[in-house]
């Protein structure tokens, strides 16, 4: 059974260990994910709404937490991030 938190901390250790200076975009940290943890995303599911997945969901979370301790900020207005 997922832990939920899981795919949310799997996304910010990516992120973690990113280069400095690296920019990169939603959809990268989606792809790894999916790519590293499909069973874990898969069982995930979808959001209440049933809009989008709910690993997607959580990897913005990760994104946003990583933001607050001043990792990662906004490079370009339709979701780049630059590694600090």
């Amino acid at each position: 059974m997922l832990v939920k938190g899981e795919v949310r901390r799997y996304a910010a250790e990516w992120i973690e260990q990113l280069p400095k200076g690296k920019v990169f975009h939603l959809s990268d940290l989606y792809k790894y994910l999916k790519a590293n943890f499909p069973d874990e995303c898969d069982e995930r599911g979808m959001t209440p709404d049933n809009r989008e997945p709910q690993y997607e969901k959580d990897a913005r979370w990760a994104v946003q937490d990583c933001k607050f301790k001043k990792l990662i900020e906004l490079a370009h207005p339709r979701g780049c991030w630059q590694r600090l």
